[in-house]
């Protein structure tokens, strides 16, 4: 399993986790708390729950 900090701004806002079934994507508590916290791409609006994907998704990929 590979894990990749994520950063917007240069504040850690999530983690991109490879692993046998594809990708996942999260944010951590303390970014989506903060009131200025913007998502890291439209596609990946910001919430608590997880992003699940077979593939990478597009805006880690371009």
């Amino acid at each position: 399993m590979k894990v990749a900090n994520v950063f917007n701004n240069n504040i850690l806002c999530g983690y991109l986790t490879e692993n046998d079934d594809g990708y996942v994507f999260e944010y951590i508590d303390e970014y989506l708390k903060n009131i200025n916290s913007k998502p890291v791409s439209l596609t990946l609006p910001l919430r608590k729950e997880k992003y699940y994907s077979s593939v990478l998704f597009p805006f880690f990929d371009g």
